[in-house]
């Protein structure tokens, strides 16, 4: 059996689970195929000691020939702000 992921019919750009799904015939993506003949099984981590990404990214299509990649931990840009001045500590008098 091959390899194939599932396509994105709806132009959201979301290309599903991002996991390869087990079919038949010549419908698998040429990603799933390369990826199956190097020893890839879902739900493995890529790399010799399987420690690599086990999930694929998840894309956000933004116009009609570019993406942007979507991460699931990114912080608020506000909180990051709010933690490096908690590090910083008050500032001291300029004379």
């Amino acid at each position: 059996s091959e390899l194939s992921e599932p396509m994105d019919t709806s132009g959201t750009g979301n290309m599903g689970s991002g996991n390869f799904a087990v079919g038949v015939g010549s419908g698998a993506s040429a990603a799933a195929r390369i990826m199956a003949k190097y020893g890839y099984k879902e739900g493995q981590g890529l790399g010799k000691m399987q420690q690599g990404m086990a999930t694929a990214l998840q894309v956000e299509k933004t116009s009609h020939r570019t993406g942007r990649i979507i991460h699931e931990k990114d912080e608020p840009k506000d909180d990051i702000l709010e933690n490096d001045l908690d590090d910083i500590g008050t500032p001291s008098k300029v004379i």
